[in-house]
């Protein structure tokens, strides 16, 4: 498999990095290649508690590494062996009122992008974090969601839209759907979005909210991004955070 080390400041040439980011050197066996990733979750995140990495596999059956944290309970998912497409993300699984959720990669470049002359169906997976509350103030549907995501991404047109449906475990039959759709910039930045949740608080209910993606890889071959929400009146509340991660 490898392994995973986190880098200071000192290891590469006394580079600075900012204190709310880190940065993974990642090899793996049979190889003298390292690769580097910087990941937005602090110095904090290897430094509390145990940090574990194992070799797993996405619904797709894609490899992919998870480093997890017990203490802080948050997850890194790394790009597969061999994988020239730095493309991973961190959430937590901690039902909390405090939950991070962020993408991380290497962008796709303008130059890139031109290079692109299609528009690509895109599959992966997506999760989320819900803090809700009932009428009465209980917990709603809290917890934590995961499901499949899919869409399109059109570099012809300029124009994406991506969608998701999560559980909080495959047998449950209570899921709620995420929709992002919007614009694709010449460097591959998701902009002009919109985004709606449907049955997050209850059956029959749909709330707006907001996305912000990002196309990853030299051949466009990923795109990632996040999303939030929420709602509070008299029938209750919730609030909605995750990730979606796809490759085409």
């Amino acid at each position: 498999m490898g392994s995973v080390s986190l880098v200071t400041g000192s290891d590469r040439d006394g580079a600075k990095y900012a204190t709310d980011t880190v940065e993974l050197a990642v090899s793996w066996d049979g190889s003298d290649d390292t690769d580097y990733i910087q990941v937005p979750v602090g110095d904090e995140f290897f430094k509390n508690g145990s940090t574990t990495v194992v070799e797993d596999q996405d619904q797709y059956g894609n490899r992919i590494l998870i480093v997890e944290n017990e203490s802080m309970g948050r997850r890194l998912y790394l790009p597969p062996e061999g994988s020239d497409v730095f493309v991973g993300a961190l959430s937590s699984n901690h039902d909390e009122n405090f939950v991070t959720h962020a993408i991380f990669g290497r962008e796709t470049l303008a130059e890139e992008i031109a290079n692109v002359k299609d528009g690509f169906r895109f599959q992966g997976w997506a999760e989320a974090s819900v803090v809700a509350t009932d009428a009465d103030g209980g917990p709603g549907r809290s917890g934590t969601y995961r499901g499949a995501s899919g869409g399109h991404v059109d570099f012809v047109n300029g124009d994406f839209g991506l969608a998701a449906t999560l559980r909080q475990n495959p047998e449950s039959r209570e899921s709620f759907g995420v929709q992002a759709w919007g614009t694709v910039t010449a460097d591959g930045e998701l902009i002009d979005t919109e985004a709606a949740f449907i049955n997050a608080r209850r059956d029959g209910e749909q709330f707006e909210g907001v996305f912000d993606g990002q196309v990853y890889g030299p051949e466009a071959t990923h795109v990632g991004g996040t999303f939030s929400g929420n709602i509070d009146d008299e029938m209750g509340s919730a609030s909605i955070v995750g990730q979606m991660l796809l490759g085409r």
